[in-house]
């Protein structure tokens, strides 16, 4: 009896929440076609290759409406056929009922999870091909770096890029190598250009001043090499933006800030923000519940649209004002990321057991 009852309530469940998916995606898809359209000329195979590549993203994004969508008409349904009553009389509780709901948002987060982190940078980064090469017709916006007055932070030196020609030639360089026990620069290079690869780096017309001694020391050299300060493959990581980055990449950042006792508040803010967002489908459901199943006026479609839409508006308003406090230090990172989910398992736990008093 209970498989039964396990399988109804899970293929009610994904046949709204894949039809709600379906219907999401096509509406922003429409409108932004619609906007794509009026903007660029460009040939169908082209159009074709850059909504492929834009499809996970919006999937993933779309993932959280169309998540509290199928559990509003699920339980709307069930509360109107007065199904959840028949289920009650079997000696089945709420949270039995809610089980295998609950289970397959989980699996859904995963399932995410492993889109946001292994399949969705790739499909964007063909996407933003197709965006400014082929459409845009601009190439050099095209994994665009900054290329004048670069600064970032080693475990062992300051660096300063004053222009950066291409991926290993720099121009007007200037390296502070740092001694950590006492914290300030004890050695300065500068160099008029310098080839940069992953074993050493190699500089012409430099100004090397040493701070070791009782007083600074300046030399002048046509060349001379150091060790690679920085590989530059993780260096152009560390240059995307926090919006397009990866959770194994904001992870991967957040330690090298941390190693070179740089500040990593926005880093780890954009770490639990992005981690959460993988389960807003969860907490938005476990939101819209007690809507849908406090009484039976509530088991109206219309009711229970409303219903989601204000709920999804209101905890989107809230995890962003959250992210933003996280950002500017008003708030821990960690609890600018998870607090908006809490609230939303806290209502639920505490409506529910309300009812089972």
């Amino acid at each position: 009896m209970l498989k039964k009852v396990d399988s109804y309530l899970l293929s009610t469940f994904l046949g709204y929440f894949f039809l709600s998916l379906l219907v999401v995606c096509s509406l922003f898809l429409f409108i932004d076609v619609i906007s794509t359209l009026s903007r660029f000329d460009v040939s169908g195979g082209v159009f074709l290759a850059y909504y492929f590549n834009y499809l996970p993203w919006i999937v993933t994004q779309m993932q959280p409406i169309a998540g509290v969508l199928a559990t509003v008409f699920l339980f709307v349904s069930l509360q109107k056929n007065h199904e959840l009553v028949v289920f009650y009389s079997l000696g089945l509780s709420i949270y039995r009922v809610l089980t295998p709901v609950l289970s397959i948002l989980m699996l859904m987060a995963l399932f995410s999870w492993f889109m946001t982190d292994v399949v969705v940078p790739k499909s964007m980064q063909k996407r933003n091909y197709y965006y400014y090469v082929e459409m845009k017709n601009r190439p050099g916006d095209f994994n665009k770096l900054r290329k004048s007055n670069v600064w970032f932070r080693t475990p062992e030196a300051i660096i300063n890029f004053g222009k950066v020609v291409s991926q290993n030639e720099v121009e007007n360089i200037k390296i502070f190598l740092l001694d950590r026990e006492k914290w300030r620069p004890k050695k300065l290079i500068q160099a008029k250009s310098s080839f940069l690869n992953e074993k050493k780096w190699i500089y012409k017309d430099v100004s090397i001043t040493d701070y070791s001694g009782s007083s600074p020391v300046t030399k002048n050299l046509e060349t001379y090499k150091t060790k690679a300060l920085e590989d530059l493959k993780e260096f152009k990581k560390r240059q995307s933006k926090l919006n397009t980055m990866s959770l194994s990449q904001l992870s991967y950042a957040i330690k090298k800030a941390e190693e070179a006792s740089m500040s990593t508040l926005k880093l780890k803010t954009e770490y639990h923000g992005k981690l959460s967002f993988i389960f807003s489908a969860l907490f938005l459901s476990l939101l819209v519940l007690p809507f849908c199943l406090g009484n039976q006026r509530s088991s109206n479609v219309f009711i229970g649209l409303s219903v989601a839409m204000l709920s999804v508006m209101g905890y989107w308003i809230f995890y962003s004002s959250m992210l933003n406090f996280g950002k500017s230090g008003l708030v821990p990172p960690l609890i600018a990321g998870w607090l908006p989910g809490l609230c939303c398992v806290l209502v639920f736990l505490t409506t529910v057991r309300k009812w089972s008093a």
